[in-house]
């Protein structure tokens, strides 16, 4: 909610056409890395609440599994990583994260290699 103007923005978030895929699962984080809902056979009903309140406006990450069968974490810790996008041969993955930076404000860009 805009708090200036009334509008709603970003009040759905819409994954279309979910109700094909019945074996679906679907994660979003906050941009600090807080798991804000995971859910199996996801139907389009996340209100943007978490725990209760409204989850703050930010940039979420999410994952969506619509098999139900191919998910792997590829980031692990307690750091921010954020913003993953595949190269176009699919054969590198960079992704932001604040790893390694001694405790400042410092992101740093990641290239890694994908292997399967």
């Amino acid at each position: 909610m805009d708090g200036q103007t009334g509008l709603k923005l970003n009040d759905n978030w819409e994954i279309i056409p979910i109700e094909r895929f019945p074996n679906d699962e679907v994660w979003i984080y906050s941009r600090a890395g807080s798991l804000l809902l995971n859910k199996k056979q996801y139907n389009n009903d996340w209100n943007g609440y978490y725990k209760g309140n409204p989850a703050p406006e930010s940039s979420y990450l999410y994952m969506i599994d619509l098999d139900g069968k191919n998910l792997t974490r590829v980031t692990h810790g307690e750091t921010f990583d954020a913003f993953p996008v595949f190269s176009r041969d699919g054969k590198k993955l960079a992704f932001s994260s604040n790893r390694n930076n001694n405790g400042t404000r410092d992101t740093n860009l990641f290239i890694a290699e994908w292997k399967d």
